[in-house]
């Protein structure tokens, strides 16, 4: 079958080659033009699947330990204080079941008079400046690593831990990011008084969104599938950086109706051969611009949002599950497109053992009419 080109990027950070990246992933991860992960695979295997998942994570953190617990993540601030006018400093903890599982302190530089004035005059909050512009971020992870045990907060106890530093930036905006997180994030367990907590909406929370990211999903699905059920344009990201190896995607339809400013692509995600998504797109150009983008200019259309940096809004629209299977139906939506897309996962898609019984079974055309 054939496989989308791997383009290559070296790093110094130790003797082995980073993780190739496919760029052009499209709707495969429409947040990403760079690779996820750009350390040396060296590196990669010092963290577990879902640290590495942890560490990609392009200002949706909130959002993956949120869908993996099915439970309400909160944002508590420690400060949030103006340095001079357009930077802002401000550190918070991140919480899931009355747990603080990490800490995160951030400098945010705004070169925009309009963002100033959002933040100072009208009380914007920093985590909504991307939806706020309507841009979608770009992402450079800088550095990552185990640290000693130790505590998140005062009075806390000491745990394992891991870091971060990367960032996210835009039109007018850079934000440079550090997070300390436990490294048993993914092993936290609700105790039995844990009251109720307030959904958060639609949204899911992130960079873009309110302080409680939590939207509840049936209880049917596994935490390892909600992550999947999720995720806002970033599947291959999520798969890529789980298996710590380049995903290839192959596009086996991509065709223009007649008389209509619309697309039907059928695609698939593929890991050493081994289908790990199969996905039915309809995209519908309602903008002359982005259209023209396309037909005259070359651009794919699995990789419009990426092309006039824009970030599309998502909503989960229904899931289910069949026998080996699992799917689930969402929209992506931006001012130029919208996105109606159908998407199919084995049962083990993500799975310690996956890759070996990959070659037993994969997604069939036949699941979910695809």
């Amino acid at each position: 079958m054939p496989q989308a080109a791997a383009a290559m990027k070296k790093r110094a950070r130790d003797e082995d080659p980073p993780l190739s990246r496919n760029p052009s992933a499209g709707l495969g991860d429409i947040m990403g033009h760079r690779q996820p992960l750009p350390v040396s695979s060296k590196t990669l295997a010092k963290f577990t699947p879902l640290q590495r998942v942890v560490l990609s994570a392009n200002g949706n953190l909130q959002r993956l330990v949120s869908s993996f617990h099915n439970s309400a993540v909160t944002i508590k601030s420690r400060y949030n204080r103006v340095v001079h006018r357009g930077l802002i400093e401000r550190e918070v903890e991140l919480i899931v079941f009355g747990t603080i599982f990490g800490v995160a302190t951030s400098t945010v530089q705004l070169s925009r008079a309009d963002l100033i004035s959002a933040m100072e005059e009208q009380g914007l909050a920093i985590g909504q400046l991307f939806r706020h512009l309507n841009v979608m971020p770009n992402f450079d992870l800088r550095d990552a690593g185990h640290l000693d045990p130790g505590a998140l907060a005062d009075g806390e106890p000491a745990v394992e831990r891991f870091y971060r530093e990367y960032e996210l930036s835009g039109d007018g905006v850079k934000c440079e990011i550090r997070e300390v997180l436990r490294a048993d994030l993914f092993e936290l367990t609700p105790p039995a008084t844990l009251g109720p907590v307030e959904s958060g909406g639609a949204s899911m929370g992130d960079i873009m969104a309110p302080n409680v990211t939590f939207t509840p999903l049936p209880d049917s699905f596994a935490p390892l599938e909600r992550l999947l059920l999720t995720a806002n344009g970033n599947v291959a990201r999520i798969l890529s950086s789980y298996y710590a190896r380049p995903m290839q995607l192959y596009v086996s339809s991509n065709h223009k109706r007649e008389c209509a400013s619309v697309y039907d692509r059928q695609t698939a995600l593929l890991l050493d051969g081994h289908q790990l998504m199969l996905a039915k797109t309809t995209a519908f150009i309602t903008d002359p611009v982005w259209l023209e983008a396309v037909e005259k200019n070359g651009a794919d259309v699995g990789s419009l949002f990426r092309y006039f940096s824009e970030l599309p809004t998502f909503t989960l629209c229904t899931s289910g599950r069949g026998p080996d299977f699992f799917w689930r139906q969402y929209q992506l939506r931006a001012s130029g497109l919208t996105c109606e897309i159908n998407e199919t996962f084995p049962l083990n898609v993500l799975e310690e053992d996956a890759h070996s019984v990959f070659s037993e079974r994969s997604c069939s055309t036949e699941h979910g009419g695809f």
